[in-house]
C-alpha cells in the first residue's frame, strides 16, 4: 500500500531504534513519501515518528517495513527534506536579521542626526565638541545615539582625553561609565592622565580615571609619565593621587629627568616637598648630570635651593653640619658646573646668597671652583654681566688672579659681557687693567672689537692700560676710540 503524508510547515521529530543505536531527527518538511507493504513471514521492521504541527499538537504516526533497506531509505529521505528544509529556514532567517538590521542602521543614524542637529543649535558639532566644552546633556545625547565613545578626533584624541584635559568631571564619569577606554593613547602616546595632570585643582578627574585602570606610570613619546606633567603644571593634590595609586617618583624621561627635576625647574616648592617626602632621589642625575638643585638654581627658585639643602642631611638645621651638604654644590657633571656656576651666570643673587649661605669656603662651597673650562664663578658672573652677584662675590673674596683656559681673567670677562657697570666693579678690585690673555689679547682688545666705545674709552682712561695693538684693531673693524 502507498501512502501519502502532506505535511506543510511543521516540525518534525524522528526517533528509530536499530539494535542498541538511537537516531534523532528534527526539521522541517513539506511532504513525506513511502511504500508500505505486507511481508510474507509478517517480520517487519518498524520506524516510529512524532510530527508537531504549528498549532503545537503532536501526531504519532508508526511505519513499518518489509525489510532494513527500504526502512534506511526512507530514513535518507527524511534526512534530505530535513536539510533542504533548514537551509532553506537559515536563509530566511538571515534575510530578516539583515532586514532587522538595515532597519536599525537607519533609525540610529536618523537619531544621530537629529542629535546632530540639535547639539549644532546649541555649538557642538559632535560627541568630541560636546567632551570640550564639558555639555553633559549633548554628551549623554551621542552616547545613546551610538557615538563612539573610543573614536578619534581629527587631533587624534578621544572624547575622554578632550573632557580630562579642560577638567569635566561629570563628562569624565559619564564617558567612563559608557565604555570609555582609558588606556587609549594618542599620537604622542599620551593617555587621558596625561591630559589630566595638565591642571590644577583636578585631582578628582585624576581619581576617577585611575579607578578605572588608567595605567600611572604609562610614559609618553617623549618619556614623561602623569607625574612628571603634574609635578610641572598642577598641584600638590594632583600629585598625591598619582603616587597613591603607585605613582613612581623616580622614574626618569628621555633625557634622565624625574618629577624632581621638573617641579625646581619652575618652582613647585609644595610638590616639591611632597616627592622628597616620598622618596625621590635628590641626587638623581639627567642626561647632563645635571641634578635638580641646579635646575633650582640656574632658574633663580631659592627657595626650592633651601628646601633640598635641607633633605641632603639627617639634620634640619644643615648648618650644625654644613660638610653633609657640600656634596650638592660639587662640580660632578661634564663641564664641571657647579649651582653656584648656574646661579652667578644667571645673575639669581639670591640663589648665590642661599649657596654661599649655607657653604662658605672654608667648608667646601669653593668660590673658586673652577669647570672644565677653568672658568671660577665670579668668571662667568662677569661673562653674563650679572653686577649684583659680580658685586657679591667680590665681597666675599673671589680669587681676582683666576683665570680660564684660554687665559682671561673677571676684566676680560666682563668687557665681553657689554657691561660697563661690571666692569666699574671690576676695575675697582683689579690691580692690572690690560692683562693678557693667552693669545695676546687684553680688554681694550675685546671692547673695541665689539664696538663698546664707552668700555674702550673706560679702559684707556687708566693711566697703565696698554694700547699696544688698538691701533690696528679698530682699524680693522672700521672703529675709532676719539
Amino acid at each position: 500500500m502507498r501512502h501519502f503524508f502532506l505535511f506543510s510547515d511543521m516540525i518534525l521529530y524522528c526517533r528509530a531504534t536499530r539494535g542498541r543505536k538511537k537516531l534523532e531527527y528534527k526539521g522541517h518538511f513539506s511532504l513525506m513519501e513511502t511504500l508500505l507493504a505486507p511481508h510474507p513471514d509478517n517480520r517487519l521492521y518498524k520506524y516510529a515518528f512524532e510530527v508537531v504541527r504549528m498549532d503545537g499538537k503532536k501526531r504519532r504516526y508508526i511505519l513499518a517495513f518489509p525489510n532494513q533497506q527500504e526502512m534506511e531509505e526512507w530514513q535518507t529521505l527524511i534526512e534530505q527534506l530535513i536539510s533542504r528544509q533548514q537551509t532553506k529556514a537559515k536563509r530566511q532567517s538571515d534575510a530578516k536579521a539583515a532586514e532587522q538590521h538595515e532597519l536599525e542602521s537607519k533609525q540610529a543614524t536618523h537619531r544621530r542626526r537629529a542629535a546632530q542637529q540639535k547639539a549644532l543649535k546649541q555649538g557642538c558639532d559632535d560627541i568630541y565638541d560636546a567632551a570640550y566644552q564639558g555639555n553633559v546633556k549633548m554628551l549623554e545625547a551621542f552616547i545613546k545615539c551610538g557615538a563612539p565613545v573610543n573614536g578619534y578626533d581629527e587631533e587624534g584624541w578621544t572624547p575622554l582625553m578632550n573632557a580630562a584635559l579642560h577638567g569635566h568631571l561629570e563628562c569624565v564619569n559619564l564617558l567612563l561609565s559608557a565604555g570609555a577606554d582609558p588606556h587609549l593613547v594618542d599620537d604622542q602616546k599620551q593617555t587621558c592622565l596625561h591630559k589630566a595632570a595638565y591642571h590644577s585643582g583636578k585631582s578628582a578627574i585624576v581619581e576617577a580615571l585611575l579607578a578605572k585602570g588608567c595605567p600611572v606610570n604609562a610614559q609618553e613619546s617623549f618619556g614623561c609619565t602623569a607625574l612628571h606633567y603634574a609635578a610641572t603644571y598642577s598641584d600638590v593634590e594632583t600629585c598625591r593621587a598619582i603616587i597613591a595609586h603607585s605613582g613612581n617618583v623616580n622614574l626618569a624621561d628621555n633625557t634622565g629627568g624625574t618629577p624632581l627635576h621638573y617641579a625646581c625647574r619652575v618652582s613647585n616648592g609644595y610638590v616639591a616637598e611632597l616627592l622628597l617626602k616620598e622618596g625621590a632621589d635628590l641626587r638623581a642625575k639627567d642626561s647632563d648630570r645635571l641634578t635638580p638643585i641646579y635646575q633650582a638654581s640656574f632658574f633663580g627658585h631659592d627657595q626650592i635651593v633651601k628646601l633640598l639643602l635641607q633633605y641632603y642631611t639627617p639634620e634640619q638645621n644643615v648648618k650644625k653640619k654644613k660638610k653633609a651638604v657640600k656634596e650638592p654644590t660639587a662640580c660632578d657633571n661634564i663641564q664641571g658646573v657647579s649651582p653656584l656656576h648656574c646661579a652667578a651666570l644667571m645673575g639669581h643673587l639670591p640663589v648665590v646668597e642661599v649657596l654661599y649661605d649655607y657653604e662658605p669656603v672654608v667648608d667646601g662651597a669653593d668660590l673658586n671652583a673652577k669647570m672644565t673650562a677653568g672658568e671660577t664663578p665670579l668668571l662667568v658672573a662677569c661673562a653674563g654681566g650679572a653686577v649684583r652677584c659680580v658685586e657679591l662675590l667680590l665681597s666675599k673674596g673671589c680669587d681676582m688672579d683666576a683665570v680660564d683656559s684660554q687665559g682671561r681673567g673677571p676684566l676680560h670677562h666682563a668687557v665681553e659681557s657689554g657691561s660697563y657697570e661690571a666692569v666699574m666693579w671690576v676695575m675697582e678690585e683689579c690691580r692690572d687693567v690690560s692683562p693678557h690673555d693667552a693669545a695676546g689679547v687684553t680688554p681694550l682688545h675685546i671692547a673695541i672689537e665689539h664696538d663698546y666705545m664707552d668700555i674702550a674709552k673706560l679702559l684707556m682712561e687708566q693711566g697703565n692700560a696698554s694700547t699696544s695693538g688698538c691701533v690696528h684693531v679698530a682699524a680693522h673693524y672700521d672703529r675709532t676710540c676719539s
